[in-house]
């Protein structure tokens, strides 16, 4: 593994970060809204199991 550096943002350190350089907020949206994608993806697989057994029960 190589030596690295974990930076630790508060939010009002992101937000001046945004507002001074427009990539690092296009960055942080991006990386939220993958994040909200995946989220949103496990919800549904995990939901689509649940369906096909009650459609099989109601039959």
């Amino acid at each position: 593994m190589e030596d690295s550096v974990i930076l630790q943002l508060d939010y009002e350190s992101e937000q001046a970060l945004k507002r001074q350089n427009q990539k690092l907020e296009t960055f942080f949206r991006i990386i939220a809204e993958l994040g909200l994608a995946l989220q949103q993806g496990r919800i549904s697989s995990n939901l689509s199991p649940i369906k096909s057994r009650m459609a099989f029960l109601l039959v």
